[in-house]
């Protein structure tokens, strides 16, 4: 196996982080929207700042709209997805033209007629996670380089465990789970990271009751030497 240069791994993890962050926040707004038609208007305002982006909308329409399919949204789900194919066209050789074909075949979801006349038929989302979760089985099954799996991974796992932390739904149990997973993959990867702050993030997150704000950070501060 040859070097994986520093250009490589940097976007491999942003390729994997983006990729995640689309996915769960499509599974998100799912949840979000059902909130808005079921119960309170006004739910998009609480999701955005838990998630930590600017609340940029009008009104609960403009949201439902604009978040997952505004490309000139920087915060939107299709931004993310476009951020990740951006990377992944780089990094062709490196997953396969099979491999990249799934997460295009995402995006083009994302930017089809059907869906963008239809925003509320969960339909067509649902599909983009199905496709993204074929690009990360077309990762396992093509790609041979068990170093090139891991960082994408370790992005995707960082990913997670920051929006887990954000957004308060998960308990302490499985943030706990989502962390061990995400060291595993660092472990087995060449992306460098702070043991320290990562045995101080497992330390906080075993507490009862723990300070999610202040784990967060220590996240944010793991590629920190």
């Amino acid at each position: 196996m040859g070097i994986i240069t520093i250009e490589k791994i940097d976007r491999l993890w942003w390729m994997g982080r983006y990729i995640e962050r689309a996915f769960s926040c499509i599974k998100l707004f799912m949840e979000t929207s059902d909130c808005m038609i079921d119960r309170d208007i006004d739910e998009y305002k609480e999701f955005c700042a838990k998630l930590g982006i600017s609340d940029i909308y009008s009104d609960k329409e403009d949201f439902l709209y604009s978040y997952p399919l505004s490309e000139k949204n920087p915060d939107s789900i299709i931004s993310s997805l476009s951020r990740a194919m951006d990377n992944a066209m780089i990094l062709r050789e490196t997953i396969g033209s099979e491999t990249l074909g799934y997460l295009q075949l995402a995006l083009d979801e994302m930017r089809s007629d059907a869906l963008r006349s239809a925003v509320a038929d969960y339909f067509h989302l649902q599909h983009v996670l199905d496709l993204l979760l074929a690009f990360w089985g077309s990762v396992e099954d093509n790609v041979d380089d068990e170093r090139i799996r891991n960082v994408a991974r370790a992005g995707k796992r960082f990913e997670r465990v920051d929006i887990m932390l954000r957004m308060g739904k998960s308990d302490r149990a499985e943030i706990a789970v989502a962390i061990h997973r995400l060291k595993t993959r660092l472990d087995r990867s060449p992306v460098s990271y702070n043991e320290d702050n990562f045995e101080t993030l497992t330390d906080i997150v075993g507490e009862e009751n723990f300070d999610r704000r202040n784990a967060l950070q220590l996240l944010e501060k793991l590629l920190d030497e």
